[in-house]
């Protein structure tokens, strides 16, 4: 696109951040099992899920983090959370001082 005078990239989109190698069958399997997270700009450094307990953190220390079940926000964190998924499930919504976001995937249930 850039070669033809276009402008690549505008910052008003999303995007889905993969934890893969970067080749395209691995790229292709950590979609299919659901090994992302979609962000608008905001970059997470850890996404893990273990013994029921949901884990992120975001680059951004000074990044608001908020807990998701059923809808309502249940936790509240700066920078990173670790949250029991034992009530149903949870997602992670992160919010930067830009006002970008980053949503994980669905955990627990």
């Amino acid at each position: 696109m850039r070669a033809r005078g276009e402008i690549a990239f505008t910052g008003d989109r999303g995007f889905v951040m993969v934890r893969a190698r970067p080749e395209t069958a691995a790229i292709r399997a950590a979609l299919e099992h659901g090994d992302f997270y979609a962000s608008t700009g905001v970059v997470l450094t850890e996404v893990g899920f273990e013994a029921g307990v949901l884990s992120v953190r975001a680059a951004d220390p000074a990044a608001t983090l908020e807990v998701v079940r059923a809808g309502a926000v249940v936790h509240r964190g700066m920078g990173a959370v670790s949250f029991p998924t034992g009530g149903g499930v949870t997602r992670v919504r992160v919010t930067d001082a830009a006002g970008r976001h980053a949503w994980t995937q669905p955990f627990g249930g």
